[in-house]
């Protein structure tokens, strides 16, 4: 392989730079949104002059003391979350603890209100990097959970972008989204540019435009008891929809903006028959016998109740493709159900200590980050289980009648009851678990060298939008570093802005459509899709980068001012878990010794391809690494990779 060219798409890993950087940012975070403007300088003649303006003169922007405005500079997580919070009036906060925001930061209440809004779940490894760049895939995700737009889009209308490639599988529905809601068009030359990060400007328009299109329609808000909705024919509302009493039925709707089920509700009960809801189904409401959900399709439901349990009970045909759990509550589904129910179930870290949650059914995964909690699984079954490492004090009771799949630990729980646990798998951090009965299975990873967080988090695996958590752990990266900015970018089309630079992805890594030499000069393409070739660990063909991770997890390298590493590489998570998306938008997830490739969104698990030990893979898996139409495996004993497109 061409090592040189391999490394133009490399990022430089420097820790001193990284930690000047964070605190440039967090300093610059403090002025640009807090401190006394004068008449800015640095508006006139810029394409967002006129929205700039009129958020300063409404107070939810500010210049800098000199009395420039900085339209252009790059924007930070922490800056986001404090203009989208101005902008959208949130105050409500959430108790938060992530591991490299201490409550001392100026960012610190504004992730508070970000969390509990619902828009910033976090990274897999605890942090929330407030400091980072945000790239404009990024900001996709966040202005549809914001919205509660609909975040299962298919993805087609991202396809009208020239870059669409560049596009990740996390982020396609909801730049799809976007797309067909008129909010963005890309820039003229046709292109989306996923991965260039947003400018003060950038921000100000999108939120502008979502802002504008969005809240132009007032809720149809159901504040008295009885049935609404037409008997045999359904009924379209184009914006959001409230439920402010105990009850109200809705039937035959399809909601296209968001449901609140608020607090007027108190107690008391609501059904939905036969109710569509694309955006967000949020639950404020409700009492311990109370939301029924019948023949009905919701993108996404979010418990946050002040006080008090909620019961959600779905029947028929229901589909939830994902839960986020802010409050205590009983998920139940009824005897008899046809749906697929409840899908992908997560307990945020905003969920308050000593909560109790019960779950009740068959669901894909549930995913815990939230410490101090009690789960109890009654009856019914869970393919897959996973505990961060926020989960400290987690006590888990699985009852007779339940069943736990798959089980991965990466903080100490206490498991009670006499339910049947299929394979538990238990990182350095879950040593001190207990287990009332003995699962089938038990590995345990401690004795494996330790993995790092080097770029390819997934996220937080349970945000429903298929988007597991703010988008990948990479670091950024504006793609190709070597690509100028485009100054003379112009308006741009709706108002997204000029193209003030960033790259457009990784364009030499497609796949070797044309077989030949193969890709980037590493020998003849003796296969096509699903081929294999193995390698040893010390063979020249092999990406320099996986060679350097390899030492570092044996302890004979360390990150210093001379390593690079390729910013959307080595997906590698805790608890001997590793996970990244490919080109094609799928995940890959190793887990010991197992390696398979699944649609994250659809979770359609006939469609799950198994990648067989010894045929595929050789050992304890390590890394993955996407290479254009390849994935390459690292494992302790060899190197393989794998053709999937």
């Amino acid at each position: 392989m061409n090592v040189g060219r391999f490394a133009m798409h490399n990022v430089r890993v420097v820790i001193t730079a990284v930690l000047l950087i964070a605190l440039i940012g967090l300093g610059a975070g403090n002025y640009a949104f807090g401190s006394a403007a004068g008449a800015p300088s640095d508006l006139v003649g810029h394409w967002a002059e006129p929205q700039l303006e009129q958020w300063l003169k409404d107070g939810l922007l500010t210049g800098y003391p000199d009395g420039r405005v900085e339209p252009d500079r790059l924007l930070t997580r922490a800056e986001w979350m404090a203009l989208a919070n101005r902008a959208q009036g949130y105050s409500a906060t959430s108790d938060i603890a992530f591991s490299d925001l201490s409550p001392s930061a100026w960012e610190y209440e504004d992730a508070r209100k970000a969390v509990k809004a619902g828009y910033i779940i976090g990274y897999g490894d605890g942090t929330i990097r407030s400091g980072s760049s945000i790239s404009r895939q990024e900001a996709a995700v966040m202005l549809v959970r914001m919205f509660g737009l609909d975040s299962k889009a298919d993805g087609a209308a991202a396809s009208r972008f020239t870059d669409t490639a560049s596009i990740a599988g996390w982020s396609r529905a909801a730049v799809s989204a976007l797309v067909g809601g008129n909010l963005i068009a890309g820039y003229p030359d046709g292109t989306f540019k996923p991965k260039a990060f947003v400018t003060r400007a950038e921000a100000v328009v999108m939120l502008d435009n979502a802002m504008k299109t969005l809240h132009s329609a007032a809720p149809a808000v159901y504040d008295k008891p009885g049935i609404y909705g037409s008997v045999n024919e359904m009924t379209a509302l184009e914006g959001d929809v409230v439920i402010n009493a105990a009850g109200v039925t809705l039937q035959n709707m399809n909601i296209k903006g968001k449901l609140i089920l608020a607090e007027g509700i108190g107690e008391g009960d609501v059904v939905l028959n036969h109710v569509t809801v694309q955006g967000d189904t949020r639950v404020q409401g409700g009492g311990e016998h109370s939301i029924h959900i019948a023949d009905s399709v919701m993108a996404r439901i979010i418990i946050d109740k002040k006080t008090g349990t909620v019961r959600i009970v779905v029947e028929g045909s229901t589909s939830a493709a994902a839960v986020d759990i802010q409050s205590p509550a009983v998920l139940e589904e009824a005897a008899g159900l046809s749906g697929a129910g409840f899908t992908a179930v997560s307990l945020a870290n905003a969920l308050p200590a000593h909560s109790a949650v019960t779950l009740k059914g068959k669901f894909d995964s549930v995913t815990i980050a939230s410490s101090q909690i009690e789960v109890s699984v009654p009856q019914g079954s869970i393919d897959q289980l996973t505990a961060g490492s926020q989960a400290q004090g987690l006590s888990l009771n699985v009852g007779t009648d339940a069943k736990i799949v798959s089980m991965v630990l990466d903080a100490i729980v206490k498991v009670l009851g006499q339910g049947m646990i299929e394979k538990a798998t238990l990182s350095e951090h879950a040593k001190g678990t207990s287990f009332e009965k003995q699962p089938v299975q038990t590995v345990d990873t401690s004795s494996q060298a330790p993995a790092s967080n080097y770029g390819g988090s997934t996220g937080d695996n349970g945000g429903g939008t298929g988007d597991s958590g703010d988008g990948p752990d990479n670091g950024g990266g504006t793609g190709d570093n070597g690509d100028a900015p485009d100054n003379g970018g112009g308006t741009g089309d709706n108002g997204d802005g000029p193209d003030n630079g960033g790259g457009t992805g990784d364009n030499g890594n497609g796949p070797d459509n044309g077989g030949g030499t193969g890709d980037n000069g590493d020998g003849p393409d003796n296969g096509g899709v699903g081929s294999v070739v193995f390698y040893s660990k010390n063979d020249a063909s092999i990406p320099q980068v996986l060679g350097d991770y390899d030492q570092i997890l044996a302890g004979t390298k360390k990150i210093d001012a001379a390593f690079t590493m390729r910013a959307s590489v080595l997906a590698v998570g805790s608890g001997g878990i590793v996970s990244c998306f490919d080109q094609a938008g799928k995940m890959w997830v190793g887990s010991g010794t197992e390696l398979k490739r699944f649609d994250a969104y659809s979770m359609d698990k006939s469609q799950t391809e198994l990648f067989a030990q010894e045929t595929y893979v050789k050992g304890q898996i390590k890394a993955l690494l996407v290479d254009g139409g390849y994935m390459w495996v690292l494992t302790d004993q060899s190197v393989s990779r794998i053709r999937y497109q």
